[in-house]
């Protein structure tokens, strides 16, 4: 977890939350980008920037942003074959779990 959470993964859900706000993707990826150089400014998480930094970078970022951007959120958005949310992962496993069993 503490890894995953020191490389800015979350700037792609800032993206894509950028989009659902109406932000071209292309724009939605600058922005993110953008938001990334003030973290590493200011030597902090995406997520520990204050509102009035990532509404100085766009106008289209709100409070609701902050649950966006925790890891858990990124992690179970993947909810697809192959993805990486709980419930998929947790799926996989009781299936290997069956096909061993089915091994012997």
């Amino acid at each position: 977890r503490e890894a995953a959470a020191q490389g800015f993964s979350n700037a792609t859900e800032l993206a894509d939350y950028l989009v659902g706000k109406g932000v071209p993707f292309r724009t939605g990826h600058d922005i993110a980008g953008r938001v990334v150089l003030q973290a590493i400014d200011k030597g902090c998480a995406i997520e520990d920037l204050p509102l009035s930094d990532l509404q100085a970078i766009s106008d289209k970022i709100e409070d609701d942003v902050y649950p966006v951007l925790q890891l858990e959120y990124g992690v179970n958005q993947r909810n697809i074959l192959g993805g990486t949310s709980k419930e998929t992962v947790t799926k996989a496993l009781y299936q290997e779990l069956e096909n061993l069993d089915k091994q012997g």
